[in-house]
């Protein structure tokens, strides 16, 4: 029962103050108490299948946060010699988009299988823990942890976003703001 409540509580912390956050590290570790949420909720399916996916999440979990944190150590490293800045921004990763393809290529991988977004593996894990509450006749829980993991996704989903469209606009801003400036 306690176990029950303290992963939904744990997956409502993590994706919805998440959503306000602005820096990557800070972000990652709203989403580590986000997945550790669907981690206890898995625990307290007693049922057979929900070893398996407990098991099957941690693995992935693992290797995707293995991956995105190996991008971001990357990334810092990049900037520690022009710049002294340790905490990275969003805005850090449009770096991405025009150097390395292979990071930008990791990068979304990882994102959409911490979203939990099908086809990747992300998906199949959360799938897995789904189901084992499911089995448990815990269909509140269920449904409040699907609703809550879209809550989520929206933050992996907005730093693909920056990557994507934050180039275009600073590019603007910065236009606006050489007009306005007397010549």
């Amino acid at each position: 029962m306690y176990i029950n409540l303290t992963g939904l509580f744990s997956i409502f912390i993590g994706s919805v103050v998440g959503l306000s956050e602005r820096k990557i590290k800070s972000l990652l570790t709203f989403s580590s108490i986000n997945n550790i949420g669907y981690l206890l909720l898995a625990l307290t399916a007693s049922v057979k299948n929900s070893l398996h996916s407990i098991f099957m999440y941690l693995i992935n979990y693992t290797n995707v946060n293995l991956a995105l944190w190996t991008v971001i150590i990357t990334i810092q490293l990049k900037k520690n010699r022009f710049t002294k800045k340790l905490n990275k921004d969003f805005s850090d990763i449009l770096s991405l988009i025009k150097k390395n393809k292979v990071l930008l290529g990791v990068t979304i991988v990882t994102l959409f299988s911490l979203a939990g977004i099908p086809p990747f593996i992300g998906f199949l894990a959360k799938w897995s823990v789904l189901l084992s509450i499911i089995e448990t006749k815990a269909n509140f829980n269920a449904s409040l942890a699907v609703i809550l993991s879209v809550i989520s996704s929206f933050y992996y989903l907005r730093i693909l976003k920056i990557m994507q469209y934050e180039e275009s606009s600073l590019v603007i801003e910065k236009l606006c703001t050489s007009l306005e400036k007397p010549h």
